[in-house]
């Protein structure tokens, strides 16, 4: 199954060992590739070991640490359309600060994420005491089980050591993807041939330098040599052109000759696929190819804001949605969820320089005139400055409305 879907994603890399058939040490180079992509595919790729694959270990803390950095608020709708911080709700300080007794917000939320990257889904026991929710225990993707019989849907988990049959009301559960709308995919299953491939890439460049590597140049004479003789010419070419001494004038006598080695025809295939299977797992994670640092350029956006701005929009947000709508549907009753609702606050994350920030504010007031569309406390609020006492500063501006009021509050005076 592998293959062919390794062969359908990344045909363009089955043409690296089609290029050329140089020999290389008496074994043919695209033999050699072949050997690393039958070794790739048969190893056993599991969520640990596909954290040992340098790509994959980077998109996974990218995306995790990102969006655990943001901070998730429960909010409160208001009748005329505006919300607040619903603080007085238990839910607030469990999403927002201490989700258990033994994680903070963000290092549960970065389990969440890690958990689902790697697994296909994150579950948390729902722990209450009545209907009230007093934490979310995480659940170790090996020891829990979703199971569908006929009508009946539960979890077979084991939590604090204890296995447990909960039902769905019970589990926090967040799924990266299905195929059949119940089941979790575990992403690494599909990607299981290209991280492999990177794998045996890296080892196979590393067990090459352990052993000595390619020597970088050959001294040949046409005369016979006895083997002390060569190791002796050997010896010393070393003690005065290398280390130190590299790059220094040598003097050849007695018929020797130097000759370099460049780089082979198969060495420079093997960093290619490196390259390749580097980028490529990126794109699978939907992380842009130069957050791993794969080349200076960038097609997310010309500036840092623009770029910022499209990896929360194309990268991160189809996760935070996901978590917020299981907030929804798991941890708010149904009285609950026309009133509440759990949002990533993005707006610190995608703050952009000072400048363009109180330039924005400035017309986000009502600059030159025109109408604004917040209140300068709304603003206060955002730079996390101390509200002011003053009515005006909650009142949004309106041309001719604001001054007409201010020459009535007079003549009241």
């Amino acid at each position: 199954m592998f293959k062919k879907l390794f062969s359908a994603l990344n045909t363009d890399i089955f043409s690296f060992f089609k290029k050329s058939t140089v020999v290389d040490g008496g074994r043919s180079n695209e033999a050699d590739m072949m050997e690393l992509m039958r070794q790739a595919e048969a190893r056993n790729i599991n969520s640990e070991k596909a954290l040992s694959c340098a790509p994959v270990y980077c998109c996974v803390n990218i995306i995790s640490k990102a969006i655990a950095s943001i901070p998730l608020i429960l909010y409160r709708r208001g009748k005329d359309g505006s919300r607040v911080p619903a603080v007085d709700h238990s839910l607030y300080s469990i999403l927002k600060n201490e989700p258990n007794a033994d994680q903070g917000s963000m290092d549960f939320i970065q389990w969440v994420l890690t958990s689902m990257l790697l697994t296909g889904k994150a579950c948390a026991y729902i722990s209450r005491i009545g209907p009230k929710i007093i934490e979310l225990v995480p659940i170790s993707p090996e020891y829990v089980n979703e199971v569908w019989e006929g009508k009946d849907h539960y979890f077979e988990a084991k939590v604090n050591d204890k296995d447990l049959k909960l039902l769905p009301k019970d589990v926090f559960c967040v799924k990266a993807m299905t195929l059949d709308g119940k089941n979790a995919v575990n992403p690494i299953r599909y990607y299981a041939a290209l991280i492999g491939l990177n794998l045996k890439s890296v080892e196979y460049n590393n067990d090459f330098l352990e052993n000595g590597g390619r020597p970088s140049g050959l001294l040949t004479t046409p005369s016979v040599l006895k083997k002390e003789t060569a190791e002796s010419i050997s010896a010393e070419w070393q003690k005065k052109y290398s280390g130190g001494n590299k790059g220094t004038v040598a003097v050849l006598h007695g018929g020797f000759d130097y000759k370099p080695i460049s780089m082979s025809a198969a060495d420079a295939q093997l960093i290619e696929i490196m390259k390749f299977s580097k980028s490529d797992i990126a794109a699978l994670f939907g992380v842009p190819a130069y957050m791993l640092n794969e080349g200076n350029s960038s097609n997310w956006g010309t500036g840092i804001s623009e770029q910022r701005e499209n990896f929360v929009t194309l990268t991160l947000m189809p996760w935070m949605i996901k978590i917020q709508q299981e907030i929804r549907r798991t941890l708010l009753n149904d009285k609950e969820k026309d009133l509440y609702y759990a949002e990533f606050n993005t707006s610190a994350f995608l703050r952009v320089d000072t400048q363009s920030r109180y330039s924005a504010y400035s017309t986000s007031l009502g600059g030159n005139n025109n109408p604004g569309f917040v209140s300068i406390n709304e603003v206060r609020e955002k730079e996390n400055l101390p509200l002011l006492d003053d009515p005006r500063a909650n009142e949004v501006f309106i041309p001719n409305y604001n001054a007409e009021n201010e020459v009535q509050n007079n003549e009241k005076q």
